[in-house]
């Protein structure tokens, strides 16, 4: 499996450093955060939005999520028929689409019949297959707002993938980490 890093910044980005998102090349790549500047990024690294079949976001917070209704409306433009997956906490999910909706009117009738929100649990872990035989399984984190860390099991490729987004220290998180072959943890700022 390869990654693709499209951003390593915090909420503010720099000329050098764009918000954190990356991409996990497996069978069916898997798009990590979804910031304001997605289209931009995924120009820069040459990936096809139309190609990824699931976006996972780990909280509501804009340098995480506002790129979603720039990527649904790419996707519009090209005509996209492939179903696109967008895993978000369960409270994160009505908020961005009706985003997605104010911004977009237009894209109603898309979204409904391409896009499917995957809720995932807040308060517990949860366990949910992707496109590509990938299964996640996802941990409560610590952060302002609710937010979770996801850990995908890329079956065909034979390896663990684990990341958290804007946490604090959490057990949950490294429990849900261990022995995965690769972690990726967004870590700005230290509370000590």
């Amino acid at each position: 499996m390869k990654v693709t890093f499209l951003g390593t910044s915090a909420a503010v980005p720099s000329a050098r450093h764009n918000n954190v998102c990356f991409v996990a090349h497996a069978r069916e790549p898997v798009l990590f955060e979804c910031g304001p500047s997605i289209l931009y990024q995924l120009a820069v690294a040459g990936i096809d939005p139309g190609d990824l079949r699931t976006a996972i976001v780990s909280h509501i917070h804009g340098d995480h999520s506002l790129g979603l209704p720039m990527l649904l409306m790419a996707n519009y433009i090209s005509q996209r028929r492939q179903p696109l997956t967008i895993c978000l906490p369960e409270s994160a999910v009505d908020p961005i689409k009706q985003v997605c909706l104010t911004v977009y009117p237009s894209m109603s009738a898309f979204i409904d019949s391409t896009v499917e929100w995957l809720p995932l649990p807040e308060k517990k872990s949860g366990t949910f297959m992707l496109a590509g035989q990938a299964r996640a399984t996802t941990t409560r984190a610590e952060h302002s707002v609710p937010v979770v860390s996801t850990r995908v099991n890329f079956e065909r490729e034979r390896c663990d993938l684990a990341f958290s987004g804007d946490t604090a220290y959490c057990e949950g998180v490294g429990h849900n980490a261990a022995a995965v072959d690769l972690l990726v943890h967004e870590s700005n700022w230290s509370l000590a």
